[in-house]
């Protein structure tokens, strides 16, 4: 009986650590299979993981630095530094970058996919755009792949996961290694988060980021001439290198569980450099396409999830809010409310019958008149407004009531305190 033959891919997209840790649910995954999802390890702020880690190196160089000039002054924001040139070594404007993102996955939907060959994904997700989760979970369970091969796969990617987490590359700084399991429309995979550093150097932060010298470090050179004898030309990066010793650590343990690497495009030997170069080109654009859709479908979920969180708040505010004003409309019909309010007026009106210092004439020792008045008359003039006033129409509790006086004279009582 033959082996069982399957793909290994590692493809490459910007970082996306809130997508990988499920902060929010993407459109690409159903809420129902995300406790399938397995952390193996997860330092919980990339951006933070990776200042921390360069902190001691960088006020210990610091240190040592008699000449000001000398000292660096990212201590507190290692990545910032390096996102904008400043923590970056070389020529002209070249930045190093601090995070990677690769998603390694065993086989294809068709092969190892989380649901079967009858699962319609257009279907599911006009249930999730129409808000209806429960049913498109549903639907989902319905239809999840029964072969224990899916499972199998799993237990493949979290050997790969622990074993890098081991230690198998020197030069690397682990962020995330989370497998994702619930996506209805593809297969399991392994988000691998990472930066690549070197240690060690004589000028400089002597642990600083550096994909050239980190690989380097590691065994990965960029392959710039064609090799001896081969017809297919070296188009072979050192990061590309680092990715398929990835696979190759990934095809070891599928071994190990009886299984065999597929490859594809073993035709590409007898290409040209001019069709092998073209082909790689349209394959890139595809990646690339493919890459800039799942980023434009996260983006629109975590803009649908805000807008959620918004409404829920805004809808939690206007019933806090109705039930002040209730309880405020309540309070000024009952004798107490009432009782409190005429106090409230008389202690203003007080101020009205007395003659007043202000500010604008006290260095002539000046007063001025406020107009007496007929008190009753006002508080009968108050009370028939509040009677005509619609409990949702009622002042908020900030708002000032409006007694008749005008501004100058409201000036002058507040001089006067």
């Amino acid at each position: 009986m033959s082996k069982p033959e399957y793909t290994i891919s590692n493809s490459t997209g910007n970082n996306a650590e809130k997508h990988s840790r499920r902060y929010y649910i993407p459109f690409s995954a159903d809420e129902s299979l995300t406790p399938k999802n397995i952390v193996i390890y997860d330092c919980g702020d990339d951006r933070e993981h990776l200042n921390s880690t360069a902190r001691p190196y960088i006020i210990a160089y610091n240190s040592r630095q008699k000449r000001k000039d000398r000292m660096k002054d990212y201590e507190d924001d290692y990545v910032g530094a390096l996102e904008n040139g400043r923590a970056c070594y070389g020529k002209g404007d070249k930045k190093e970058k601090p995070f990677h993102h690769d998603v390694i996955q065993i086989g294809n939907r068709d092969v190892l996919g989380i649901t079967d060959s009858d699962f319609d994904v257009k279907q599911w997700r006009e249930l999730k755009r129409n808000g209806k989760k429960k049913e498109a979970s549903g639907y989902v369970d319905k239809h999840l792949n029964k072969d224990r091969k899916v499972d199998e796969a799993i237990q493949i990617l979290k050997e790969v996961a622990e074993e890098i987490m081991d230690g198998r590359y020197s030069n690397i700084l682990v962020h995330g290694l989370i497998i994702h399991a619930d996506e209805p429309n593809g297969t399991p995979h392994l988000d691998f988060r990472y930066s690549i550093f070197t240690e060690g150097e004589k000028t400089g932060v002597p642990w600083r980021i550096s994909d050239h010298k980190g690989l380097a470090k590691m065994g990965f050179v960029t392959q710039t001439k064609k090799a001896s004898g081969q017809n297919e030309p070296a188009m072979f990066t050192a990061l590309q290198k680092f990715r398929e010793s990835i696979n190759v650590l990934v095809e070891e343990k599928m071994l190990e569980h009886g299984w065999e690497r597929k490859y594809l495009n073993e035709h590409r030997k007898h290409l040209s450099t001019a069709q092998y170069e073209a082909e790689k080109t349209l394959t890139d654009a595809e990646q690339k396409s493919n890459e800039m859709i799942s980023e434009a479908e996260d983006l629109y979920d975590v803009y649908m999830e805000e807008m959620d969180i918004g409404r829920r708040k805004l809808d939690k505010e206007k019933k806090e809010f109705s039930e002040l004003r209730t309880g405020l409309s309540g309070f000024l019909s009952s004798n107490i409310g009432q009782e409190a309010y005429r106090e409230y007026i008389d202690s203003i009106g007080g101020l009205a019958v007395s003659e007043i210092p202000t500010a604008r004439n006290k260095k002539q020792g000046g007063k001025v008149k406020v107009p007496n008045r007929d008190l009753n008359k006002e508080l009968e003039r108050i009370d028939e407004n509040i009677k005509v006033i619609p409990h949702s129409e009622m002042l908020d509790s900030d708002e000032e009531f409006d007694i008749g006086f005008e501004d100058d004279e409201i000036d002058d009582a507040q001089d006067l305190k």
